[in-house]
């Protein structure tokens, strides 16, 4: 991968993942890679959402997996010189933001929803998935993303006054 050339995008969002591929000869290789990238996901949120769905379908692996898989260390390779800066804050708020894309899963026309929590200008937490159940508009998936994103906010804020 050290001559392959960089990309803009870890992969495009429209792209449906799953394709009738042979499946990929060496499974344990791709799943290696996989964990590495599941692991990388906790100092680059920029990855999270490609690195989950690629995990969704890696049992067993496809030629069409082994190629996302690339595009997204083709971005990383591009993106070496980026990184995110935490300083220190004198703010003590939480801070919240969700987001949701109705039926937005083009393999089972699942909603997604996230959240990021930030305390202070630091971000603390942070949900990207399905949501359980199946929303019947984009008003009704936003709502759900709000009131997981709610949650976890009260719930943290519960632990800082314990804390």
């Amino acid at each position: 991968m050290i001559s392959y050339k960089p990309v803009d995008t870890p992969i495009s969002t429209s792209k449906v993942i799953i394709l009738p591929d042979p499946l990929f000869s060496d499974a344990t290789c791709f799943r290696q890679i996989m964990r590495a990238l599941k692991y990388l996901t906790f100092s680059r949120l920029d990855i999270y959402f490609i690195v989950n769905r690629v995990c969704q379908f890696m049992h067993p692996p496809t030629y069409s997996l082994w190629v996302a898989m690339k595009c997204i260390l083709r971005y990383l390779k591009g993106t070496t010189t980026q990184d995110l800066h935490i300083t220190r804050s004198s703010s003590f708020a939480l801070l919240s933001f969700t987001d949701a894309n109705w039926a937005g899963s083009i393999d089972d026309r699942k909603s997604m929803g996230d959240y990021l929590v930030f305390f202070g200008q630091k971000p603390i937490s942070w949900k990207l998935g399905k949501q359980r159940t199946i929303a019947r508009s984009s008003t009704e998936a936003e709502y759900k993303a709000l009131a997981n994103g709610t949650a976890e906010v009260i719930w943290l804020r519960y632990l800082s006054t314990d804390l």
